[in-house]
């Protein structure tokens, strides 16, 4: 992180994400409400 979590977490964080949409990749895809899976052990996102 860039330093704002410190002291709060003790693992791996995902604190701020943005769509890049307008570069039309696969997050733009993603909907409200949708869930997003983050294994880290794996290096899989889904």
């Amino acid at each position: 992180t860039d330093g704002r979590f410190s002291g709060a977490s003790t693992g791996p964080v995902i604190g701020h994400c943005s769509p890049e949409a307008v570069d039309g990749g696969p997050i733009a895809l993603v909907e409200e409400g949708d869930l997003i899976e983050i294994d880290v052990k794996e290096r899989k996102l889904n």
